[in-house]
């Protein structure tokens, strides 16, 4: 269940939220299970966020910073990722369908049971990013290598 201070915080805008995060930066924020569809959550720094569970649904989620960020069960779909780094990001059994994930960053993430049926992923950046099936996607971890 979502820390209902985070949940307050987060709804007063990027600005507070962001504020909050560098003041405190020892607490890990629990949005788990947050009603937070179609919210517009972008510049928000979510990393390391617990979000496992939480509706996420048509959310606008560009250029957030969700590193390490557990979202676990949560439910994306059609929710615009754009910019957004999901590095070492827990996607396990996600919602990600018709998901934009225009130029996102999924270093390490891992998708495992995750829905990604008609999601954006054709500039997304992939490197040991484990897959829905469990395979290991590395096409990029030598992008500008080359």
């Amino acid at each position: 269940m979502a820390n209902r201070k985070h949940v307050v915080l987060l709804n007063r805008g990027m600005v507070v939220w962001n504020k909050w995060r560098q003041e405190n930066p020892g607490i890990q924020p629990d949005l788990s299970e947050a009603g937070l569809h179609g919210a517009n959550l972008t510049l928000i720094d979510l990393r390391e966020a617990k979000l496992s569970g939480s509706d996420l649904r048509e959310a606008t989620l560009d250029e957030c910073q969700l590193s390490r960020a557990d979202l676990s069960g949560s439910d994306l779909r059609k929710a615009t990722l754009l910019l957004t780094n999901l590095s070492e990001a827990d996607l396990r059994g996600a919602n990600l369908s018709e998901a934009d994930l225009t130029n996102t960053i999924l270093t390490s993430a891992n998708l495992t049971g995750a829905d990604l049926t008609g999601t954006d992923l054709k500039t997304a950046q992939f490197c040991k990013t484990i897959m829905p099936d469990g395979s290991i996607d590395n096409r990029d971890c030598l992008r500008g290598y080359e």
